[in-house]
């Protein structure tokens, strides 16, 4: 009898020449016992085994799984049983088990097929392919055949994740669908890797820090088709998003991997700001209550949106101007952060303060450029000055210009890196003040600035305290945390009041010490505020230099702040802040008691202020309001009930401070209350 033998399946070595001599000696003794098997089995069925996937490409130290399927190729064909065993002819890497047991498909009664798991070894120095053996041992109707899959190994330095989003914009708390794959150097497709995620971050920020969200899975075992997950940004987040592919486990070298931008837009059925914050009061002390009033900005770089937002100041239509550094421009809002124009443009490159004269001419610090640039009320080009511009500022330290301010006669202020420079309207330069080191007058690493009413010159100085000159240029004390020195509170190591005599301690971060010292402004009652840039706060001192209190926590929370740089006053009590890493402006709103150094006394019998029903008569009454917000008032004689009980109100928490002082100032005006 004549037997006929079928050779099936490609075997591709992966050894040395010595071993694939012995495996094709080995093959060809396999091939003798099929023959002898086939000769006395000649009823047995042909059989034909195909294995998925081949070729495949996977990561080192990755798993993928095989799938063999074993086909009766007979005319009248029958489901085939029994084992598959698996080798790796260049006998590296695992299989979970070396071998399977066949199932039946129940589709194609004339199949069958067993899975098993491979995991290629880490760190391997793959240069040929991995041959995966099947091998079917047959069964009482069936013949035994085996087949084989090509398989190469890649290091991570091989290989490039790639990522797709299935839109470039987004509504906070909405999901998007992100798709990543991963290729080799020539742009094949990797058939698997162990395990993949994706990291959301915020590309402006200076350490690339997580934006959060959720992703739907976690986590992801590649598979041919890649890894699909679901990523929704957090609700309260808008702007840039950047998501990157993230290898959990990577063997043989640092993937490439790319990117993809995502904008999410600010979910409008969530304000940035509730009702219940709007107004909200974050600081009171003595006379002074600080209320939250609003916020606006989102990070990004398209109009309207901010990339690390630094110095900022107002025209005298009220209009906002901030210089962002990281969008290379100056962005001008209206007084309630509706986007206007923008400034700069192609012209910029790292702007970090901004200032604006009587005559609407805008002044912007670029500490790349080292320069600062003049610009029209309409935002065109007229001149720069400083390092590049003036022979005067070419033999100084090789200086970075942070601070600017200007005074009533639009003289020029500019703090360098270790003193202040001063110019005319015209650019001219007139003198500097101010030499390097932490003794008194001397500076390091200034920061902003600001003039009071009086031109005395407050500057930021990097020794950590605020130091005052008069408008020539003479020391005139500075406030901070301390050490030693006359005004120096040595418990509590604070200046109190402004000290021209005391050693400077450095950081701190109690009461009246900085860690971050950077921004300034002077309100209407000549205290001075500071922006407290690494403790988070703002901290509130007299004209005398004696702290008052402070504000702010490390957060994004209204009245919270993450690296706090600039500030400015407007007319009507108004304070915007520049909050930094939150890409954002918070407006605060500065209500002053009207009680000033004189006491409220003596309520008016004017029978022309009240009405005779609103009138009672009593003996003379002494109020003691439960806050210390609110004046004692003494010597009362025929009060309106209708006062009384407005403080009876306040007494028992129905109305607050504040509607309490407003109803004193009315009364005041009309004349019901006189001062003496």
């Amino acid at each position: 009898m004549l037997a006929i033998v079928f050779v099936v399946g490609t075997i591709t070595y992966a050894s040395a020449q010595n071993d694939i001599s012995s495996e094709n000696n080995a093959s060809t003794i396999n091939s003798q016992s099929n023959i002898t098997n086939t000769t006395s089995n000649s009823a047995q069925d042909p059989t034909s085994i195909v294995i998925t996937p081949n070729p495949a490409k996977i990561l080192q130290g990755s798993s993928i799984q095989y799938i063999a399927t074993v086909t009766d190729t007979a005319k009248l064909p029958q489901t085939p049983t029994g084992i598959i065993s698996w080798i790796a002819r260049t006998n590296v890497g695992q299989f979970q088990t070396n071998s399977c047991v066949l199932e039946s498909n129940n589709a194609n009664p004339q199949e069958a097929s067993c899975t098993v798991n491979y995991t290629a070894p880490a760190y391997c120095t793959c240069s040929v392919p991995v041959t995966i053996v099947a091998s079917y041992q047959g069964d009482s109707s069936h013949r035994a055949n085996s087949s084989s899959a090509n398989l190469i190994s890649l290091g991570g330095e091989n290989i490039t994740a790639n990522i797709v989003s299935s839109a470039t914009q987004v509504i906070a708390g909405s999901p998007v669908q992100l798709t990543v794959t991963v290729t080799d150097s020539s742009g094949s497709p990797v058939t698997a890797a162990d395990v993949i995620g994706v990291i959301a971050y915020d590309p402006l920020s200076e350490d690339l820090r997580p934006v959060g969200g959720t992703f739907i899975p976690d986590s992801c075992t590649l598979s041919a088709n890649g890894c699909v997950f679901s990523y929704t940004p957090p609700l309260d987040y808008h702007g840039t998003v950047q998501l990157t592919p993230n290898f959990l486990r990577i063997f043989g070298g640092i993937p490439h991997y790319g990117s993809t931008t995502l904008q999410v837009t600010p979910n409008l059925s969530e304000p940035s700001t509730t009702p219940s914050e709007t107004n909200m009061i974050v600081a009171q002390h003595g006379n002074i209550t600080v209320r939250f009033i609003s916020s606006f900005g989102a990070p990004g770089f398209n109009d309207g949106q901010l990339a690390t937002p630094q110095g900022i100041t107002l025209d005298q239509s009220g209009n906002i101007y901030v210089a962002e550094m990281n969008s290379k421009r100056v962005d001008k809002f209206d007084s309630t952060g509706h986007f206007i124009s923008k400034i700069g443009t192609n012209l910029l490159k790292a702007p970090t303060n901004v200032a604006i004269d009587k005559l609407g001419n805008i002044y912007v610090v670029d500490v790349t450029n080292e320069v600062v640039y003049k610009f029209d009320s309409a935002g065109n080009f007229v001149s720069k000055f400083g390092i590049f511009g003036m022979a005067e500022l070419a033999n100084i330290n090789d200086i970075e210009p942070q601070g600017i301010a200007l005074d009533d006669s639009n003289n020029v202020y500019l703090t360098d890196f270790a003193d202040i420079q001063k110019y005319d309207s015209n650019d001219n330069f007139m003198f500097k003040f101010g030499t390097f080191g932490s003794g008194n007058g001397q500076l390091h690493v200034t920061g902003d600035m600001a003039i009071d009413k009086s031109g005395y010159i407050y500057v930021a100085d990097g020794n950590q305290r605020i130091e005052k000159f008069d408008s020539t240029g003479a020391f005139q004390g500075w406030i901070g945390g301390c050490i030693s020195g006359t005004n120096c509170d040595t418990s509590n190591h604070v200046t109190t009041g402004f000290c021209n005599d005391c050693v400077t301690m450095g950081k701190g971060i109690g009461d009246g010490q900085f860690t971050g010292v950077q921004g300034i402004a002077i309100d209407k009652s000549g205290n001075i505020w500071v922006t407290d840039e690494l403790n988070n706060r703002i901290q509130v001192f007299d004209s005398s230099g004696n702290f008052l209190f402070t504000f702010g926590t490390a957060g994004s929370n209204p009245g919270q702040f993450d690296e706090p740089n600039d500030i400015v006053f407007d007319n009507s009590g108004n304070m915007y802040v520049t909050d930094q890493v939150n890409n954002r402006i918070q407006i605060f709103h500065i209500d002053y008691d009207v009680r000033t150094s004189s006491s409220l006394t003596n309520l008016s019998t004017d029978s022309s202020q009240i009405s005779s029903h609103d009138t009672t008569t009593s003996q003379t009454t002494k109020n003691t309001p439960k806050s210390n917000l609110v004046p004692t008032l003494s010597s009362v004689s025929m009060a309106p009930g209708w006062v009384k009980k407005i403080f009876s109100f306040h007494d028992q928490g129905q109305i607050s401070d504040t509607d309490l002082i407003n109803t004193i100032s009315f009364l005041i005006q009309q004349g019901v209350i006189k001062l003496e």
